[in-house]
């Protein structure tokens, strides 16, 4: 009976051994982490078989190109609105004048901005709740209490006028200033978990990289506040591109830099719809003029990989030639060109819940 049960403990002991290393290689089950955790479907096979199969370490004279939109695709929440708020609730928007905050304010809104905004030693008295408010409604839905619009005269596919208003509000600083605030606030948003990177992004960004990618993020915020947070993850501020205020003698000032066919200072252009497009084009790929308005006609001067959540990444997602990953939140256009999916192209994944 002794001799049977040390058999059997040995038996069992290798048995255990065994499905433990099973286990441990991932050939008989695999260990929950955080890179399988909240992909939908097959995401996460199709993602891998991709990487596998676009490898591109030392063996090709071009590395190719994944983009990512920023906010609410690769962090959870969105770090413009939250740095917008800061700087208004911290009374650090400097003043000038309200026409330079936009050249599509128009006239009733500046009235309106006069009217509930004071200004104390040359900035903006954001911390007040009457201008708070009075802020906050242009910026988050862009009109006035009366519905009518709060700006005019801009073109829809290259310009959104709501988002290049905080860029256009940094006029005035320093750009050692300025970078200091924007790192005081990403830290303050991480801190609170108001915005914070999705773990399965930072893990599929740094797999591209692993597998010989380049990177580069494309974004609608201020790219001088996008830069520390990628930073996080191993992205240079050189493969960050974003809305940017034209920098003279050191100093921000209330225009931004062009692209394709606009220069700098006309204010007819930012990294949204369309100018994500025209900078991706410009700056990656060297196409210039009316011509980085448009899809690059050389499929070699596309991205492989693209990453976005919304319509106003519509347009530099069409152009990707390989795989298109879509954090779902729903808007028409994107969202429907994802579910129907001609091409074969797509993969389509819910919002990552950091608490998951």
């Amino acid at each position: 009976m002794k001799l049977y049960s040390n058999r059997l403990l040995i038996v069992y002991t290798a048995f255990c051994i065994i499905i433990a290393v099973l286990v441990s290689g991932g050939i008989f089950l695999r260990e929950e982490t955080m890179e399988n955790r909240g992909w939908d479907n097959n995401n996460l096979e199709k993602l891998l078989s991709f990487m596998m199969r676009n490898s591109c370490k030392n063996n090709c004279e071009e590395p190719p190109v994944a983009i990512f939109d920023w906010d609410n695709t690769v962090v959870f929440n969105d770090i413009g609105d939250y740095f917008f708020n800061w700087m208004a609730e911290n009374d650090l928007f400097k003043y000038s004048s309200w026409e330079k905050t936009s050249p599509y304010l128009t006239e009733k809104s500046i009235q309106f901005l006069e009217e509930n905004c004071l200004i104390e030693n040359g900035f903006i008295k954001g911390s007040d709740m009457k201008c708070f408010k009075a802020m906050s409604i242009i910026y988050n839905e862009g009109r006035l209490p009366d519905n009518t619009p709060a700006f005019a005269g801009y073109d829809p596919d290259l310009y959104e006028p709501s988002y290049a208003w905080l860029s256009h509000l940094l006029g005035g600083y320093r750009v050692e200033d300025i970078e200091r605030l924007c790192e005081m606030a990403v830290k303050e948003a991480v801190k609170e978990e108001s915005v914070m990177i999705y773990p399965q992004m930072e893990w599929l960004i740094y797999k591209l990289q692993e597998s010989g990618f380049h990177v580069e993020v494309i974004t609608a915020s201020p790219k001088i506040l996008v830069v520390p947070f990628a930073n996080y993850l191993g992205i240079h501020e050189d493969n960050v591109s974003g809305i940017e205020n034209v920098v003279k003698d050191g100093v921000l000032t209330s225009d931004l830099t062009g692209c394709g066919p606009f220069k700098d200072g006309e204010n007819k252009i930012i990294t949204y719809k369309k100018g994500k497009r025209c900078k991706m084009n410009e700056k990656i790929f060297g196409i210039t003029g009316e011509d980085a308005l448009e899809p690059a006609a050389d499929l070699s001067k596309r991205p492989l990989f693209g990453a976005g959540d919304s319509d106003t990444d519509y347009h530099f997602m069409i152009d990707v030639t390989g795989l298109r990953l879509l954090i779902n939140r729903n808007t028409p256009m994107i969202t429907k060109e994802a579910k129907e999916n001609k091409d074969g192209k797509w993969i389509i994944n819910e919002p990552f819940f950091t608490s998951n």
